[in-house]
């Protein structure tokens, strides 16, 4: 009988101990203007203990010239269309007249990150433990020149 009372209190204690998951929303902003591009960005960061779960980004790209806007698409395309052909890593990408909009969502709970690190030296930088921290993708969106606060 003591023998059943001890272990179903240590199951209690294990259970009942378990750290909650807490997890956290920030929206980041960015508005700028360079050499006749008008850029508007809004991040959507999940995360969870600090680390990533998705992120999800819209980028509007208003031009003031038709030769921008194959310059913009191509750029759009370098960076999001090859790492499009992972699972769990959408793009897409639309032009209406001088406006080019981006979007891209990034699973980072389901993505194969070797994969995605092959394509992206940068996010070496950022990986701790196999994971990407929250507070390291934030201050770098914030150091490019984005306005983050956190949604509750």
């Amino acid at each position: 009988m003591k023998k059943y009372l001890l272990i179903c209190f240590i199951i209690l204690i294990l259970t009942g101990c378990k750290k909650e998951e807490i997890t956290n929303h920030t929206e980041c902003t960015i508005n700028s203007e360079v050499e006749g591009i008008k850029v508007e960005g809004i991040y959507k960061i999940t995360y969870t203990d600090n680390y990533i779960d998705n992120v999800t980004f819209n980028e509007k790209y208003t031009v003031s010239d038709e030769y921008l806007v194959e310059t913009v698409e191509a750029t759009f395309d370098a960076l999001y269309k090859e790492p499009s052909k992972l699972k769990h890593y959408d793009y897409s990408r639309e032009t209406n007249g001088l406006i080019i909009t981006s979007t891209v969502n990034i699973n980072y709970n389901k993505i194969n990150l070797e994969e995605l690190t092959k394509l992206d030296n940068s996010l070496k930088n950022i990986l701790k433990d196999g994971k990407i921290e929250a507070n390291t993708l934030i201050n770098s969106y914030e150091t490019n020149g984005a306005t983050c606060k956190k949604i509750d």
